[in-house]
């Protein structure tokens, strides 16, 4: 697996969908023929357009489409080709966890361009001086999840997180907190989405 491929895996998970369905053949009703969707959503274009150069950089001949969502809520990018679906479902089955630093660094930063935040809170004031704290957030409903991926930023790159509970919500939040882990990220992780790379850079342009 290649550093884009892990990226395609981690947006997957995060914000992507595989379909396989059956639908009649239009000359024999009796007949079923398979259908393939593969579906990645964001309100960001150009986070899809990096999927979709990754998608054209191993399939260049196969259109893809980036459109709004039929709510309004939102963009998404499609694919209906058979030869990306199992591209990608092939992908989706191979274990992470066995690959190197660079290949696992750019799966975690793909699974984050699709469902973590960067921001900074107020840590403590001193003589009317405010001193800030940098964090990283990710919100998920499947806790297993979170603790394995916390588990693997710690055992590769030395990444602390803690995970908690949303009040009265289904859901749970791996928190990269303090200026020293968030760093720790920005080295060798990153975002590759334009808008939190930026926000990342520019509140911690130490590194």
């Amino acid at each position: 697996m290649n550093k884009d491929e892990a990226y395609l895996v981690g947006y997957t998970i995060g914000d992507g969908s595989l379909y396989s369905y059956d639908h009649p053949f239009s000359l024999e009703p009796e007949k079923t023929l398979k259908g393939y969707e593969l579906c990645w959503g964001d309100k960001d274009r150009q986070q899809l357009e990096i999927i979709e150069r990754i998608i054209k950089k191993e399939f260049p001949t196969i259109n893809t489409r980036i459109r709004v969502r039929k709510n309004n809520k939102g963009l998404v990018l499609k694919c209906t080709r058979k030869i990306v679906y199992q591209y990608v479902e092939n992908l989706l089955k191979q274990d992470i966890t066995k690959e190197n630093d660079e290949v696992i660094a750019s799966y975690i930063s793909g699974f984050c361009d699709a469902e973590a935040d960067v921001s900074k809170t107020t840590n403590t004031i001193v003589k009317g001086k405010r001193y800030y704290k940098m964090r990283i957030q990710i919100t998920q409903k499947d806790k297993k999840f979170l603790l394995e991926l916390g588990e693997i930023m710690k055992n590769r790159f030395g990444i602390g997180s803690s995970i908690y509970k949303k009040w009265k919500q289904e859901t749970h939040v791996l928190q990269v907190a303090c200026n020293e882990r968030v760093n720790l990220f920005k080295q060798f992780i990153h975002f590759r989405n334009p808008t939190k790379r930026a926000k990342l850079n520019s509140l911690f342009p130490s590194v």
